[in-house]
C-alpha cells in the first residue's frame, strides 16, 4: 500500500493537534454542550480512536482514487475556494430553514468557536476521510472488483451521508402514519443535511479531503457561530 505524501501527514498532524487542544481548552474551562451526547466525542479515547480511523483513511486514499490534500492537480481555488462558496450557500439555507421553527441545537457564543472547530474535523475525519474511503475502496475493490469506481463512489457517499439524517427520519417515520412515510423519506432525501453531505464528499473526490473539512468549518461558522450565537438578535431584527 503506498503511503501517504509528507504534506499530507504534517497536515493531519495540524488537525489531530487542534482536537487535542480543543480538549484541553475545555478541560480547563467546562462548557455545557447543546447535546448530551457530545460530551462523548471529547472523551481522550474517542480522540485517539479518530487519529487512528484518519491514518488508515490516509493510506487508503489512493487505494481507492481519491486525491491527497495538496494534489498538485488541484487549484488552491479548487481547494479553498468551491467549499468555501459551498459551506456558505449550505449555511445560509439552513439558517433560513430554520427561521420559521428556531432549533435551540447551539452552543454559546464564544465557546462555539472552539466547539464547531473540532465537530468539523472530527466529523469529517470520521465521515469522509475514514469512513467515505473505507466504503468506496470496498464496494471498488472487493465488491465490484475494480470495474466501477464511479458507482461504488456513489453508493459508499449515499451511506455516510445519511449518517446525520438516518436518525431524524427514523424519529420522524416513528410519528408518522403510513401515508405519510413516503414523504417523509422524500423529505429526508432532500434536506440541505444530506444534499450537504453528498457535496462534501464529491468534493473530497474531486479536490482532496481539505475540500470537506473547510465546506463544513464555512457551514458551521454561518450556522452555528454566527447565527447560532446570535440566534435572539437576529429573530429581533
Amino acid at each position: 500500500m503506498r503511503s501517504p505524501d509528507r504534506r499530507s501527514l504534517v497536515t493531519y498532524g495540524v488537525l489531530v493537534a487542534i482536537l487535542i487542544s480543543v480538549k484541553i481548552l475545555f478541560l480547563i474551562l467546562p462548557s455545557r454542550f447543546p447535546l448530551e451526547d457530545q460530551a462523548s466525542a471529547f472523551s481522550w479515547i474517542t480522540i485517539l480512536v479518530i487519529a487512528l480511523l484518519g491514518v488508515a483513511g490516509l493510506y487508503l486514499e489512493p487505494r481507492a482514487g481519491f486525491p491527497a490534500m495538496w494534489d498538485d492537480t488541484v487549484s488552491n481555488a479548487q481547494r479553498f475556494g468551491v467549499p468555501t462558496l459551498d459551506g456558505i450557500a449550505y449555511g445560509l439555507v439552513t439558517v433560513l430553514g430554520d427561521l420559521g421553527h428556531p432549533d435551540d441545537v447551539h452552543m454559546q457564543f464564544p465557546q462555539s468557536i472552539a466547539f464547531y472547530m473540532f465537530g468539523a474535523i472530527f466529523l469529517e475525519i470520521l465521515l469522509r476521510l475514514f469512513g467515505l474511503t473505507l466504503l468506496t475502496w470496498f464496494f471498488g475493490s472487493i465488491v465490484m472488483r475494480g470495474k466501477a469506481w464511479n458507482t461504488a463512489f456513489w453508493i459508499a457517499n449515499i451511506v455516510t451521508s445519511m449518517y446525520e439524517v438516518w436518525p431524524q427520519m427514523m424519529g420522524h417515520l416513528a410519528r408518522a402514519t403510513r401515508l405519510e412515510s413516503p414523504g417523509v423519506v422524500i423529505q429526508s432525501i432532500l434536506s440541505p443535511l444530506f444534499i450537504g453531505n453528498l457535496v462534501a464528499g464529491w468534493l473530497y473526490r474531486r479536490y482532496g479531503f481539505l475540500t470537506a473539512i473547510i465546506l463544513r468549518i464555512v457551514f458551521y461558522a454561518i450556522w452555528h457561530v454566527a447565527y447560532g450565537g446570535f440566534r435572539p438578535l437576529w429573530l429581533s431584527l
